[in-house]
């Protein structure tokens, strides 16, 4: 018999739908230690009957996921964590076990982390229909359907803000969405505490299946098109949230180089068990180091700690990336006014105290493992780069078909101003954005001209809206 790896039992085909190989990420150089784990005894599902395999609204999707996806996903942790010796063990559990409001469906907790017999929520998530929403309602001219769209996204975000982390999703019959939220400042003064519930309108209220569900979610949103649901703390004026950040799972990839639905949820699973996953203003690349100490390296993610950087390490330099990040966290002060470095590293050491001591968290052991460089990765690989993130090939697809996507020409209207929609290229030279606007013409813009939107940046013309995925 061969030997199965937790990669092995975590790629397995889900088994409800017909599963087929689809583009996806591949995470698996970051966490090739855990995932190497040979799985002598994976936990064994019973598939039940046809009748355990319908989902008919939210709640009947909650059981079929507690029954047949999170019992692999926990198990997953819990053998990496016995495996590695770890004292810290992650449960990815019903919302109501945390502390958070509302409550959101699922968290991850641990025994670690608790407060008055409570969990702390390490990464919220909420569970959606894919027959009530589809991930192709981003790109509707609609404006009710594209309102609709935004709601999980606010409902998530929410809960991500007051557990004070950076990570969350949202799990469809459809798809599985991981985002990463940061923050940025919009202007002078201290911040306030954290931000609270309200600031996420709406309320979190589970609809039956037919009413006006929505699931699954993908692209990077502007804030503008939230319309009503802002993202801005009205008791700090000085930060608000920026889109978040996405990678999109289907349900019906399988196999290696494809990133499953139980896959994708394992290791976001290990990315909010991580080092430090505050939400912030600005964080490094996932695969990459800093320097604590003559010969002291910390890797971002994992928080493995080396004396000698790996091969090929991407070495970030931490105070330019204090500096970013000095107005965004929900304990930081202005822009200008800059960070207090006592309470920082109070923060810091109250974090390493909550990990009793472990040299990282689930995905953080192996200190002399040699993380693997950063490959050319496809087009929705799992960087929480905006740029790289926008419309994976699945979505790319179906939005064609429905003709709302043509490359190289219009495109559809623009969700925020209802103009129509055209793909450019832009160059950038001597400080100037230029682009050929529709009849042509050169035309030369500042990076003020352009706003971020779902899946890039848009100049907003007299009849037309300039679309492009990336500025460089």
């Amino acid at each position: 018999m061969v030997q199965q790896t937790v990669l092995d039992v975590l790629l397995e085909p889900n088994p409800w739908l017909d599963a087929s190989s689809v583009a996806a990420v591949v995470v698996e150089s970051l966490f090739r230690q855990q995932l190497s784990i040979p799985w002598k005894k994976p936990p064994i599902i019973d598939q039940g009957t046809a009748y355990d395999h319908e989902i008919r609204d939210e709640k009947t999707l909650d059981i079929f996921l507690s029954k047949f996806l999170v019992p692999v996903v926990n198990g997953a942790l819990a053998h990496v964590s016995d495996v590695l010796k770890l004292k810290e063990v992650f449960y990815l559990a019903p919302g109501s076990w945390g502390l958070t409001n509302g409550p959101p469906d699922w968290g991850l907790v641990s025994r670690h982390r608790m407060s008055e017999d409570r969990y702390y929520n390490l990464l919220p998530g909420d569970t959606k229909l894919h027959a009530k929403w589809r991930p192709n309602m981003a790109q509707s001219a609609n404006v009710k359907e594209h309102y609709q769209w935004t709601l999980p996204v606010s409902q998530v975000g929410t809960y991500a803000a007051e557990s004070e982390v950076r990570y969350s999703f949202i799990i469809s019959d459809g798809h599985f969405v991981a985002l990463r939220y940061s923050t940025e400042t919009s202007g002078q003064g201290t911040a306030a505490g954290r931000p609270r519930r309200d600031l996420f309108d709406p309320s979190h209220q589970r609809v039956a299946s037919d009413g006006t569900d929505i699931s699954s979610i993908m692209g990077a949103m502007s804030i503008d098109s939230f319309g009503a649901q802002s993202y801005s703390d009205n008791n700090a004026a000085n930060w608000e949230f920026l889109p978040p950040e996405y990678a999109v799972a289907s349900w019906r990839a399988k196999g290696r180089g494809n990133w499953t639905v139980k896959l994708a949820l394992f290791c976001l699973c290990c990315l909010a068990a991580g080092d430090d996953v505050r939400i912030g203003r600005s964080y490094p690349p996932l695969d990459s180091w800093r320097q604590e100490g003559p010969r002291r390296f910390v890797h971002n993610t994992t928080g493995v700690e080396v004396k000698k950087l790996p091969k090929d390490a991407n070495l970030v330099d931490e105070e330019s990336l204090d500096q970013d990040q000095s107005a965004g966290g929900y304990a930081s002060g202005a822009e200008e006014g800059g960070n207090d470095e006592n309470e920082e590293m109070e923060h810091r050491q109250h974090q390493r105290e909550h990990s009793e001591g472990l040299e990282g968290s689930l995905e953080g052991k192996g200190r002399d493992e040699e993380y693997l460089p950063e490959e050319q990765q496809l087009e929705h690989q799992l960087q929480f780069d905006t740029s790289q993130w926008s419309q994976p090939e699945i979505y790319r697809d179906e939005l064609e078909e429905r003709n709302e996507i043509l490359q190289g020409g219009d495109s559809g209207v623009s969700p925020s101003t209802q103009k129509k929609r055209i793909y450019v290229n832009v160059v950038r030279k001597n400080h100037q954005y230029l682009f050929a606007d529709r009849k042509g013409q050169q035309t030369s813009s500042e990076k003020s001209d352009w706003t971020r939107v779902l899946g890039g940046w848009e100049y907003q013309g007299k009849k037309h809206a300039y679309f492009t995925a990336k500025l460089p």
